[in-house]
Parts: C-alpha cells; sequence; structure tokens
C-alpha cells in the first residue's frame, strides 16, 4: 500500500456564502504597559499588606506564649463579649492581676 497522497484521495471542497459581507473585528489592549504596571503594583500590595498583617499578629501571639500566659487573657475577654463566659467580672480582673503577677 502507497502511504503517499494519490490522484484518487484528493478532495475537492466547494464553499457557498449567503452573502459577500465582510465584517471586520479589531483587537485593542485593555491595559497599557503603566496600567498593568499599576494594577500589577496594587495586587502585591495588597498581598504583602496582608502577609505583614499575619507575620504581626503571629509576633503577637509568640510574644503572649513566651510571657507565659498562652493568650489566655485574650481569649477569656473575647469569650466575655460573646457572652460565653460565666464568671463575674471580679472573677476575671482577680485572674487577669493573678497572672499578671501583681497578685503574690
Amino acid at each position: 500500500m502507497n502511504s503517499f497522497p494519490t490522484k484518487e484521495s484528493d478532495v475537492k471542497v466547494y464553499v457557498y456564502y449567503d452573502t459577500l459581507h465582510v465584517r471586520k473585528q479589531y483587537e485593542r489592549l485593555i491595559y497599557d504597559l503603566p496600567g498593568f504596571l499599576s494594577a500589577l503594583g496594587g495586587s502585591l500590595g495588597l498581598y504583602l499588606g496582608l502577609s505583614c498583617f499575619g507575620v504581626f499578629e503571629g509576633v503577637v501571639a509568640g510574644y503572649a506564649r513566651l510571657r507565659g500566659n498562652g493568650g489566655q487573657k485574650e481569649q477569656q475577654h473575647a469569650d466575655k463579649i460573646a457572652g460565653k463566659n460565666s464568671k463575674s467580672d471580679e472573677q476575671c480582673q482577680q485572674e487577669m492581676v493573678e497572672n499578671e503577677g501583681g497578685g503574690e
């Protein structure tokens, strides 16, 4: 069997159009170079800002753990605000004083 095309395998295709009207389409860039760099810089700035905020929160949490309270005061305060704390205000204040070392 011959692998090269022969006259027998030639195909003709006839294409007919309804109209001869031509529609031209043009493409243009949405961003020019300064606009693209500005959008990229804004996105990177937002990402960097959120990253710095996350690092700052980590440093604060690490400092709280090094002090020894492990963020318990902050959690008690958050629970109190959320209404989850069954302790009275006086009990919470007494615990905070004891944790700070003022109750020794």
